[in-house]
C-alpha cells in the first residue's frame, strides 16, 4: 500500500517560508545597506548602535533595595536597555577631572544643568517608562551583525546591585562580548527616614553581587568606569580620609571588594577611569569639608588599586583596617 502523504505540507520549499523568513530574504537580495561590505556594514552599525553608555534595567521590580529573592525571580522579565542622559561619556567625565588639580573646583564643562557631574540622575526612575532594545528587531540579518556590535562596543551602566544582578542571569545577556562596564556607586542618604535595616539590605546586595563569580563570565572585559558617590549625614569623610583610610565611608562599605575583583580581570589602564564626586554639600555634619582635592586623590589611589598587578594586601572584607592612602 502506497504511503500517503501528509495533508497540507506544501512541497514547494519557498510556500515554507514564514512571514518573517520571507522579509528576511527579500531584505538580502533588494536592501542596499545590507549588500555593502561587511566592513563597512559594521562601521554603520557602530554608528547607529555603539559606542553609547545603556542602563539595563529590570522591566519590572521595585526600587534596588528589595529583597534578594524577588530580584532573583525578576529574570523572567526581560531587560530594558535605558539611554544614559549624561552629556559627558566617562572619558570625557574623567579627563576633565584631572584638569587644574590643585583648584578646589571642577572644570566648568563638567557641570550637568541639575545634579551633580556623574550621578547618573537619568537612572532614578523607579520603573522604565517604556522598553529600550539594545538593537531594535527589524530585520534578521541587521539585528544579528548589529547586536554583535553593540555588546561589544556599548558601555553597560549599573546604580544598583538589583539590575547588576538580574541583568547577569537574563538569558539575552551576551556577558562573553561585553568589554566596558560602568558602576556608579548607589551610596545613598538613609539619615532621613530610612530604616537602617534597608540600608543594610541594599549594602548586602552588592557584596553578594560582587563576590558571586560572575565577573568570571565576563571574558572580554577590558574597561571599568567606577563613579563613587560621596554622600553626608553618615559619611564618615574625615581629616585622615585620603592618608589612611580605616573604614570605608558607611555607603561604599564594598569598595575593597570591587577593587580586589576588578584587579584580578586585568584590566586595561587605557580603559579604567575612577571619579569621585558630589558638588551637593560642602561638608558633611560636623566634619571637615571633602574638597575636590581630596576626591581627586581618592579617586587616582582606588585607580591604582585596581591596577596593582602585585598587590601586598590581603582584604578579607569590608569594615576591616585595609588601606593605606600613600
Amino acid at each position: 500500500m502506497p504511503l500517503r502523504m501528509k495533508e497540507n505540507v506544501p512541497t514547494n520549499p519557498q510556500t515554507t517560508l514564514t512571514d518573517r523568513d520571507a522579509i528576511t530574504h527579500r531584505n538580502s537580495k533588494e536592501s542596499m545597506v545590507l549588500q555593502l561590505p561587511a566592513e563597512l556594514r559594521r562601521q554603520i552599525w557602530e554608528m547607529a548602535f555603539g559606542h553609547r553608555t545603556v542602563h539595563p534595567r529590570a522591566m519590572r521590580g521595585k526600587m534596588n533595595w528589595q529583597s534578594q529573592r524577588k530580584r532573583l525571580h525578576a529574570s523572567k522579565w526581560g531587560v530594558s536597555y535605558d539611554p544614559c542622559l549624561e552629556r559627558l561619556s566617562g572619558d570625557e567625565l574623567y579627563h576633565l577631572s584631572l584638569q587644574d588639580p590643585d583648584t578646589d573646583h571642577w572644570p566648568d564643562g563638567m557641570h550637568p544643568e541639575s545634579g551633580a557631574p556623574g550621578w547618573h540622575d537619568c537612572d532614578s526612575q523607579v520603573k522604565p517608562r517604556k522598553h529600550h532594545y539594545l538593537v531594535p528587531p527589524v530585520c534578521k540579518q541587521l539585528w544579528t551583525e548589529a547586536s554583535e556590535c553593540a555588546w561589544e562596543t556599548v558601555t553597560f551602566a549599573f546604580t544598583t546591585s538589583g539590575d547588576f544582578q538580574h541583568f547577569t542571569r537574563f538569558s539575552g545577556a551576551r556577558l562573553d562580548k561585553i568589554r566596558q562596564l560602568c558602576l556608579i556607586s548607589p551610596g545613598m542618604d538613609f539619615f532621613g527616614g530610612h530604616e537602617m535595616s534597608e540600608k543594610n539590605k541594599f549594602e548586602r546586595g552588592w557584596e553578594r553581587a560582587l563576590r558571586s563569580g560572575v565577573l568570571s563570565e565576563f571574558t572580554s572585559l577590558v574597561g571599568l568606569h567606577f563613579i563613587l558617590r560621596s554622600f553626608w549625614g553618615t559619611s564618615r569623610w574625615g581629616t585622615s580620609t585620603v592618608e589612611r583610610l580605616d573604614f570605608p565611608p558607611d555607603e561604599c562599605l564594598y569598595l575593597p571588594e570591587i577593587i580586589r575583583v576588578f584587579r584580578q580581570i586585568r584590566l586595561q589602564p587605557g580603559r579604567v577611569t575612577v571619579l569621585v564626586t558630589n558638588d551637593r554639600v560642602d561638608e558633611a555634619y560636623g566634619y571637615e569639608g571633602f574638597t575636590v582635592p581630596k576626591r581627586r586623590k581618592m579617586a587616582q589611589t582606588i585607580r591604582d588599586f585596581i591596577l596593582e598587578e602585585n598587590p601586598v594586601r590581603d582584604w578579607t572584607g569590608p569594615g576591616q583596617m585595609m588601606m593605606n592612602w600613600s
